[in-house]
């Protein structure tokens, strides 16, 4: 059987299968990323995104964060703990995501 494991990087980025959609199309924007593998608890990998896989989550992900953005801005003491992406779209920190490397 043939393997790829001499041509694999060892330090490539890579998500964890739980990992948060908001953070991975982060990731993909800000490092210009074409593909990402998906790794599980013992980082092995299980899949791979692409661009095209996140391009609808985008724009699903706009059109809720603006409505929840909204939502909340009205409750006095709102404070918006969040992260902009180079598009200008602001989208909410999750203190439960984790990025492995």
């Amino acid at each position: 059987m043939k393997t790829f494991q001499p041509y694999v990087n060892q330090s490539a980025s890579s998500v964890h299968k739980k990992f948060s959609l908001h953070r991975t199309y982060i990731i993909f924007r800000s490092m210009g990323m074409r593909h990402l593998p998906v790794v599980d608890s013992g980082n092995h990998v299980i899949g791979v995104l692409t661009r095209k896989d996140l391009m609808g989550f985008s724009l699903e992900e706009r059109v809720v964060h603006r409505h929840r953005h909204q939502e909340k801005s009205d409750e006095p003491g709102y404070v918006n703990a969040a992260l902009e992406d180079d598009t200008g779209t602001t989208i909410p920190i999750d203190p439960q995501d984790h990025m492995m490397y």
